[in-house]
């Protein structure tokens, strides 16, 4: 996952108990996939995205906002960027997946969700300048290739004859959240904004919860309840929080190259969540997309490092 930029100081020796550091955050993430497909039915999609971001900003106040009040004048001339960041990674992305859960599977946001390196080259690509190879290119291509075939359920044909009436909404959906959140990740690192992990969270979960507020006055809050709360304590938290500061944590002790791997574990977790708890099928053209869209993307990810040590 994109996160805020950090300073890096990796120790060439860490023992093996480490990489749990980044395993725990790719199983937060994968288990907040189910959490999302069972808010369908508990609780609105624009409902559960503004609860969970509302409970995050609060537990971060009293550790955060003085700081921020402190460093306000620092802050000023970033908000508007911040305001960026919060709109795609905390509304679009978010909101869209909770969206997607109503005419997808879990185990299909979590494939697609694999697909965030792939568009973040190809952003890169555009807006940091960084040329992909021809071995990315083709990674990219045979990514896109397994979307086709996972959107499509395995039968092309649909395709090549325009037939999309099979097709799930929240496959497109996720399509596009996933496109926010690479560009999220690329705007990121483009801008490199001067504040420490916590404030650069707080305030883009802040502009995240603002732009939330028009639509859940239009569509109306869903109540809380014992039904649901669990849903929002758990997503307010975890993946909210404790997760992107275990992941950064893991990128401090053994490097971003070593921790990126890790986020290639998220579809497989959340599918076998998926098959396990919710009863989901895991079906042959799961199967052939996951591996048409992982192995492209670490196709992708290879060409993309070998270019960058030239």
């Amino acid at each position: 996952m994109a996160l805020p930029h950090s300073s890096i100081s990796q120790s060439p020796h860490q023992p093996a108990y480490v990489y749990l550091l980044p395993l725990a955050a790719v199983l937060i993430w994968s288990v907040n996939v189910i959490v999302t497909k069972l808010a369908v039915g508990a609780i609105s999609a624009l409902s559960i995205s503004f609860y969970r971001w509302v409970l995050a900003f609060v537990l971060l106040s009293p550790f955060v906002l003085p700081k921020v009040w402190r460093q306000r004048q620092l802050i000023w001339p970033y908000l508007p960027k911040l305001a960026v960041l919060g709109l795609l990674g905390m509304l679009m992305y978010q909101g869209l997946s909770y969206e997607a859960a109503h005419t997808t599977s879990a185990t299909n946001i979590g494939i697609l969700n694999a697909m965030i390196p792939l568009f973040t080259i190809g952003i890169a690509a555009v807006l940091l300048n960084e040329k992909p190879t021809l071995f990315a290119i083709t990674g990219g291509i045979i990514s896109l290739t397994g979307i086709t075939v996972l959107i499509a359920k395995g039968d092309l044909l649909d395709i090549i004859g325009g037939h999309v009436s099979s097709f799930h909404l929240g496959d497109l959906l996720m399509v596009v959240a996933v496109f926010c959140y690479a560009a999220y990740g690329v705007l990121t690192r483009l801008w490199q904004l001067p504040l420490d992990l916590l404030t650069n969270i707080y305030l883009q979960i802040g502009f995240g919860m603002l732009f939330h507020i028009p639509f859940v006055l239009h569509d109306g809050f869903s109540p809380i309840n014992a039904d649901n709360i669990w849903l929002v304590l758990y997503a307010g938290t975890l993946p909210s929080l404790v997760a992107p500061l275990v992941w950064v944590k893991s990128i401090q002790l053994i490097g971003p190259s070593r921790t990126s791997i890790f986020i290639n574990l998220t579809p497989l977790l959340t599918a076998a969540i998926a098959v396990f708890y919710l009863n989901e099928n895991w079906l042959g053209y799961h199967t052939l997309g996951a591996i048409m869209i992982l192995g492209g993307v670490v196709m992708a990810q290879i060409g993309t490092a070998r270019n960058t040590l030239r």
